[in-house]
């Protein structure tokens, strides 16, 4: 295999801006052409999870794309490679003749299952490992028991590096449009809250946009009513006519969970729905998966902001949406606060 070849053809092909999604097929595809392979198969941190970003075979059946594992077997792979190689340079290949002969971390059940579907005997994994950051592993399979060559390893070793710098790149000018984004949000957000004299109004226009930015069609935002032991709905429902409060000594309701423990959720509400079955009164049951964020100031729990519906049905729910309802959460937080605070100054007045 001429491995000069395909890492130029990598170049090329970044160099005139295309899509990393389609370097990365052209490229897995030529793999399996010039390596006789039976597939190769991308995986990708998406989160905290490895994910099946792409998956090119010509015979064989697909039967790995879209599938992931959950984080404590990604951090097995992860931290396979990573004791194998511990040089932050990028390089290095796990190489597999027969797969019954070398298998895995007991702890990567799932991948192990995959690869027994795929009915795959031998396997070359290169990581995809760029200025000391991991970001996933290519995996050439073989149906077959194989001696793969020091050539082939050679060469499949120079493809996977220069490949691991394409996908930091691509990650790094990710992260940059992230960070612009959540910046245009929370100045947006913070506008509303300064400009809108209307609490009610301020709520609805804040909560609409970051639902909308997190990428959730439905939202609904509660803050405490100690008179009533309560958490209170802020925003119309679709009939327009506020939501009743939740006890907030309900028990196995994850709405009063988050406002007790002041820890967001990232949740799936069939699982709520089916232990609580009493509770499927209030929207956010049954419908399927959610986010919740604690509303809090100086220490002090003051709501809940719960966000669902996914615009885009993602599972599992990506990480950076935690981060970014974190970030929004606090803005929220701060504006109860000033509203409390105003509403005390007003009492203490009157008096």
């Amino acid at each position: 295999m001429d491995s000069a070849k395909i890492v130029n053809q990598i170049l090329r092909m970044q160099r005139r801006g295309d899509m990393v999604d389609s370097i990365i097929q052209h490229v897995g595809l030529m793999l399996v052409e010039e390596l006789t392979a039976s597939r190769c198969v991308v995986w990708q941190i998406i989160g905290e999870e490895l994910r099946v970003t792409n998956e090119l075979t010509v015979n064989e059946s697909a039967c790995f794309l879209g599938n992931y594992l959950n984080s404590r077997e990604s951090m097995s792979l992860v931290l396979e490679f990573l004791s194998r190689f511990p040089d932050e340079s990028g390089s290095g290949v796990i190489v597999t003749n027969n797969l019954a002969s070398e298998p895995m971390p007991v702890t990567t059940t799932k991948y192990l299952s995959l690869l027994d579907l795929g009915n795959v005997r031998a396997r070359l994994l290169g990581q995809l490992r760029a200025s000391g950051c991991f970001r996933g592993f290519v995996e050439i399979q073989q149906t077959t028991a194989r001696d793969w060559t020091d050539e082939e390893i050679s060469a499949f070793e120079d493809i996977t590096i220069a490949l691991s710098v394409v996908v930091q790149i691509d990650f790094e000018r990710q992260r940059l449009q992230f960070d612009a984004e959540e910046a245009r949000v929370i100045n947006q957000i913070m506008q509303i809250f300064n400009k809108e004299r209307s609490a009610k109004a301020a709520w609805s226009q804040a909560s609409l946009l970051a639902a909308q930015h997190l990428g959730f069609r439905q939202v609904q935002l509660y803050l405490i009513d100690h008179n009533c032991k309560e958490l209170v709905a802020q925003l119309d429902g679709e009939s327009k006519v506020l939501l009743p409060g939740i006890s907030i000594d309900l028990d196995g309701n994850p709405v009063i969970e988050v406002f007790r423990t002041s820890q967001p959720q990232l949740l799936n509400f069939h699982l709520y729905s089916r232990r609580e079955p009493s509770n499927t009164d209030y929207p956010l049951f049954g419908i399927g998966k959610a986010a919740l964020f604690p509303l809090a100031s100086a220490g002090e729990a003051l709501g809940v902001i719960c966000f669902w519906q996914q615009i885009s049905e993602v599972d599992p729910i990506p990480l950076q949406v935690r981060t970014q309802g974190l970030s929004q959460a606090g803005l929220f937080g701060a504006y109860a606060q000033r509203l409390m605070d105003h509403a005390e100054s007003s009492a203490i007045r009157e008096e």
